[in-house]
């Protein structure tokens, strides 16, 4: 925000913070803040047998998916993490990996990061610019990424209107 005037991050702010209660409202967020970890796929843990222990002590077993979802073995299903572990409260510290129970999805998270699902169930890719569709980023027209809250679009420089001159320092 460096490049941004007193005002225009006030205004800024007050758009987030209407955006965050639309959000929580709808169940989206927690506590006021995007809840973006839950979300976000464990990109070292895809097509790892994971375990979690059921509130009666017994051993449920799974696989973790590409959606960020497990596979349970037992019923054949696609289970959100908080249903495979039977808990809301830090579902991904509950799963821990079947070859290695002192690693849950919560420590791969810190470790290695995620990637964001995308709406047709694969993994994120490299950037492409979301007007032109190519993933070729040259140096005088880069591809930037926005850094709006929630927004996760790339673009080139020159396809942005009015075409942007410099990549610019800090937040875009």
């Amino acid at each position: 925000p460096q490049y941004m005037t007193k005002a225009a991050m006030r205004a800024r702010a007050r758009c987030e913070g209407a955006v965050r209660r639309i959000l929580r409202d709808a169940g989206i967020v927690t506590g006021g803040k995007l809840d973006a970890a839950s979300r976000a796929v464990v990109a070292a843990a895809v097509g790892i047998r994971v375990l979690t222990h059921t509130k009666d002590g017994a051993e449920r077993y799974g696989t973790y998916l590409h959606n960020g979802k497990v596979r349970d073995e037992a019923t054949k299903q696609e289970l959100k993490l908080s249903e495979f572990a039977q808990t809301k409260i830090r579902p991904k510290h509950h799963i821990v990996l079947a070859v290695q129970p002192d690693i849950s999805l919560e420590k791969l998270f810190d470790l290695h990061g995620s990637s964001k699902p995308l709406r047709d169930g694969r993994k994120q890719a490299d950037p492409h610019c979301g007007c032109c569709g190519d993933g070729e980023s040259l140096m005088d027209n880069e591809i930037l990424l926005c850094d709006g809250l929630g927004c996760d679009r790339c673009y080139h420089q020159k396809c942005c209107s009015p075409q942007v001159e410099a990549v610019p320092e800090g937040a875009w």
